[in-house]
């Protein structure tokens, strides 16, 4: 972990050059010891986790900025990684960490008015830090943000995107009520042919080896190894969560598709689900997203199906009736623009 950015709330963009490099060298051993007390102690979600960091982006790979008010009090976290290619620092998402950028702390028994005017003012200061970090800033924001508005003031340009939940899973028979009956009858197919298998060393690594080939084909590396995808397993038992590793066999050993999910004490993601286009059943991803359920069932409160891009997938993922979660997209820094332009064109490409 980097030395901790900080920014102090109360006007520090106002102070002449020299007075913010003197709070800045004052403050920051300070800020790191209360950023360790408020990451331990306080419950920050799992992504904003300094496990979770450590693990995916390695310990020294990633910085917590901090931003504090007049009274020294931190009131917003921003754990993020820089990386640098062809000369242009970037700022982007960490694998398989459905939201990031700023987390504003909680106050208690704050009305909401002054929440609103409490996090503008936030919000637009840490709007204006970040820039001094990356040329390039893209995040995807926890769907308790939903207000973009100062960050288009800020240049920003906004999307929206959406994810699918299970907000209740008490009472699973009535999670499958909700199926449509295509979504219905593909899975009582899949149940007929699939079922679990153990997960040992040899599948993860297949695992990992199926999620790379997954994503080649869609030009995006991936470069997590063995040591790596299980050191992230075991960080997350150190922060009091879990994972599910899931594998869909049929009576022949053939492997039809596997899943990923990881949890805090509250909800679950699932993060990877993949399907072996050799074999799979048509029921296999409804399949995967029902055994997640039933082992889930109890520990947690809500299941982030974690949305899809690919329109088949999103198809189905409506079918299952789980409830529709806008997270905001936000792109930022000075080559933001060139960024939307270069993605437009690809997609235009890859359309013809």
């Amino acid at each position: 972990m980097k030395d901790a950015l900080i920014q102090n709330e109360s006007q520090i963009s106002d102070y002449p050059v020299f007075l913010r490099f003197i709070v800045y060298f004052v403050l920051m051993k300070i800020i790191i010891d209360r950023f360790e007390y408020i990451r331990q102690s306080l419950g920050l979600p799992l992504f904003y986790q300094a496990g979770w960091w450590d693990a995916n982006a390695g310990e020294n790979g990633w910085t917590p900025a901090v931003i504090v008010d007049h009274k020294g009090e931190i009131v917003a976290v921003w754990p993020f990684k820089v990386k640098k290619k062809w000369g242009i620092k970037l700022l982007l998402p960490i694998p398989f960490t459905p939201w990031n950028g700023p987390w504003l702390l909680p106050v208690k028994n704050e009305k909401d008015g002054a929440k609103a005017i409490r996090e503008r003012k936030i919000f637009a200061e840490l709007s204006q830090i970040i820039q001094n970090e990356a040329d390039l800033i893209i995040f995807r924001w926890p769907p308790n943000f939903q207000n973009t508005q100062v960050w288009k003031e800020s240049g920003y340009f906004q999307s929206t995107h959406f994810t699918r939940q299970f907000k209740d899973l008490n009472n699973i028979q009535e999670i499958r009520a909700q199926f449509s009956p295509d979504l219905e009858n593909d899975l009582k197919a899949a149940e007929q042919i699939l079922h679990l298998t153990e997960i040992n060393g040899q599948q993860k690594e297949a695992f990992l080896l199926s999620q790379q080939t997954f994503l080649a084909t869609k030009n995006i590396s991936f470069k997590w190894n063995l040591a790596t995808f299980e050191n992230i397993q075991l960080n997350l038992r150190k922060l009091g969560g879990d994972d599910l590793l899931i594998e869909a066999c049929d009576e022949s050993g053939r492997i039809h598709g596997r899943s990923w999910a990881v949890m805090d004490k509250n909800t679950a993601w699932l993060l990877i689900q993949i399907s072996e286009k050799k074999y799979r059943h048509r029921g296999t991803m409804i399949w995967l997203i029902w055994q997640n359920i039933v082992a889930l069932q109890g520990k947690v409160k809500t299941f982030d199906l974690e949305g899809s891009m690919i329109p088949s997938v999103s198809k189905k993922y409506e079918a299952t009736g789980a409830s529709q979660v806008p997270l905001q997209m936000l792109i930022g820094g000075k080559y933001a623009v060139w960024y939307i332009i270069y993605q437009y064109i690809t997609k235009k490409i890859i359309r013809k």
